[in-house]
Order: C-alpha cells, then sequence, then structure tokens
C-alpha cells in the first residue's frame, strides 16, 4: 500500500481502516469513517474548536465530561513519541475505543508525530496483523484476553492498573502508563521489560509530590493545568519518580492497619486465575476486614480441574494460599462471590460490602 510521501518522509499521518487509506490532514474528505473517528477529525481540524471533550471511565465514581486543549494534546503526543522513541512513519496498531481519551490520543499521536495508523477492531481479544506492529497502546484485559500480542515491537499498557503475570513473549518492549482522563493519558512511564521498574518515570516537563494524606500532586504545565489533585497514594522517589501504591478511597482500615487492596491484589493475582477484586466490610473487631470477591460465573476456579474440589474447598486453599504471601492484616478473610461488573475500559469495578 503506498503512502504520500516527499524526500523528508510522509507528508501527513496516515489511517488505515478496512484496506482504505486516508491522509490525517486538513481538506481530507473523512466522510466514509465511521461516525465517532469522523467527528474526532474533523473537531481536531477545525481551526474554530480549541477544545475537546472527553468523559472519564466512572471507576472511582460517576463519569464526568473534561475538556482539553488541543494545543495541550498536541504537547502530550509530543512527549510519548520521545519517551518511546516513537518518531515519524512509525506502524501503530489501533485497538482503543475513540470516544476515551486513551484511544483518542493513538489518533492525534498519529497525526501529529505522522504514524502510519492501522485501525483494528477495540475488542477483548486481539490478533496482531501478520505484518507485525511498531506500537500499540492496549489494556491488561486486552493483553490477557488475547493470550499475548507477539509481532508487537513495543507495547504501552493503560486503563488499569497491571498486576499479576503478563504473557509478554514476543514483545520487545513494554510499559505501564499512570495517567488519566485529566492528564490526557499518560504522565508517567513504568518499563515491565526487557527490565521490569517498581517506579513510575515523569514524561518530560512533569514534577510529582505527595500532599499531607500521601496523594499525588501533578505539576504539568504543557497540559495547560498548573496543578491536578489526585486520590492516589503514591511514594514520590525523587519530583520526577513516585511508586503507586493504590487510590486512598479504597484503604481498607483493619486494627488499625491500612491495607491498600490494589497491593493485596497484586500479591495473590498468580493464585487465582478468575476475575476478582480486593475490598473491605465492616468487623466488629477490626473495624473492616479485607475481603476478596470473586466472580462466580465461569468454573469454580483452578482447583477444579485438579483436584475436583468444589466451592468450600477451593475457598479454603485460597485463604490459605493468601495468608502464605501476605501479612496477617492485609491477607484476605472471607470469600464473597459476586457478580462483578466493568467500566468500558476494562476496569473492575470494586464492590461496596
Amino acid at each position: 500500500m503506498e503512502i504520500a510521501r516527499n524526500h523528508e518522509g510522509l507528508m501527513a499521518g496516515s489511517l488505515i481502516l478496512e484496506n482504505r487509506e486516508w491522509l490525517l490532514r486538513e481538506n481530507e474528505d473523512f466522510s466514509d469513517l465511521p461516525s465517532d473517528i469522523r467527528g474526532l477529525l474533523v473537531a481536531w481540524f477545525d481551526p474554530q474548536v480549541e477544545e475537546l471533550y472527553f468523559m472519564t471511565s466512572g471507576s472511582t465514581g460517576e463519569p464526568k465530561s473534561v475538556r482539553h486543549a488541543k494545543s495541550a494534546m498536541r504537547e502530550s503526543a509530543i512527549r510519548t513519541g520521545e519517551a518511546l522513541e516513537l518518531g515519524r512513519g512509525t506502524r501503530a496498531w489501533w485497538v482503543l475505543p475513540p470516544h476515551f481519551i486513551g484511544g483518542a490520543m493513538m489518533l492525534i499521536r498519529a497525526i501529529v508525530l505522522e504514524w502510519e495508523l492501522h485501525a483494528g477492531t477495540p475488542q477483548s481479544k486481539l490478533e496482531v496483523p501478520p505484518s507485525g506492529m511498531d506500537f500499540c497502546a492496549c489494556t491488561p484485559m486486552q493483553l490477557r484476553s488475547s493470550g499475548g500480542l507477539p509481532g508487537v515491537s513495543k507495547l504501552l499498557l493503560g486503563g488499569s492498573p497491571v498486576t499479576g503475570l503478563l504473557p509478554l513473549h514476543g514483545i520487545d518492549r513494554v510499559w505501564e502508563g499512570f495517567g488519566m482522563t485529566e492528564t490526557i493519558s499518560h504522565i508517567a512511564l513504568r518499563e515491565l521489560k526487557p527490565i521490569q521498574e517498581t517506579a513510575f518515570q515523569c514524561v518530560r516537563g512533569v514534577a510529582v509530590q505527595e500532599d499531607a494524606e500521601g496523594c499525588l500532586i501533578v505539576q504539568a504545565p504543557h497540559l495547560s493545568v498548573d496543578e491536578i489533585r489526585t486520590r492516589d497514594q503514591v511514594k514520590c522517589w525523587t519530583s520526577g519518580s513516585f511508586e503507586w501504591l493504590g487510590r486512598r478511597d479504597h484503604v481498607i482500615n483493619s486494627g488499625g492497619i491500612k491495607v491498600h487492596p490494589e497491593q493485596v491484589e497484586k500479591a495473590i493475582r498468580h493464585l487465582i486465575k478468575r476475575p476478582f477484586v480486593v475490598t473491605g466490610r465492616r468487623h466488629a473487631e477490626l473495624g473492616q476486614e479485607v475481603v476478596l470477591v470473586v466472580d462466580p460465573r465461569g468454573k469454580i476456579g483452578e482447583w477444579k480441574e485438579e483436584s475436583g474440589d468444589g466451592r468450600e474447598e477451593v475457598e479454603k486453599k485460597w485463604l490459605e494460599a493468601s495468608r502464605r504471601v501476605l501479612p496477617k492484616h492485609h491477607a484476605p478473610r472471607a470469600i464473597v462471590w459476586m457478580e462483578l461488573n466493568q467500566t468500558p475500559t476494562g476496569k473492575w469495578i470494586r464492590p461496596r460490602l
């Protein structure tokens, strides 16, 4: 497939969808594109439109509308290109929905950085095109459901925290992004392959600090905001790096010990091969106790096939295994079976018990 070029490289980014190609530039005819993609492109190239609107995922509260200046989105795209070394002509695979910020930014990056963007179907199970791809951004759920994405050179994971083992075979480099709709995609990256980092490293121009409650404060002038205060509890290593602990709203106080359910989930992810979350519920003596909430749909658990155990035996083994890898007050004390829901971006919604 020929792409319009000059002696300097790509004249413009391009979008390839169902064997058709559109150059990502002003005055291009986007009328045959799906309405969500067409609407985003028309707004981007309209000089009268200075801001675009996006909805948050709703994982930590009611979804809300957030607006961003196109100039700030352009700067975000440039910093991603720098941090991940994705220059002009990058063959990128687009598998996130365009109406959320993560998906929209893939299209904006293709415009700003002059990429060759191949549009796939935003679905849970993905299959890498036979020719392979230089770059892809997807959710951890998509990666797991696909059993891996061999053939992608560079992979960026976002949308929900990365926990447990991931199928990373056949991928050269992998990062986890930290960000939210309010920060226009990620403002920091944590490398997972070939080395696995503990701390997130901020992209150029971003500085971080903790507030009195240990929550992250983001300073990013290129995003057109002086300060973004979050409910994410962190340990700042430097003004440009931090370790993410979990959401302050999710903290469980069990016998005076503060437990971050996200850290518990990370520690036991390899033990339970089915959807689950960790939350707290009232306890007469401890104030709160740590509870494992498991989705009952499908198979009971990994031990059923191995030993024929029923639900009670499976629960006992899960709890015992958890106590072996976690401190006393951090290990789940009980299991609740409940159908779990997800946000449109694949985050499990933590129920209140």
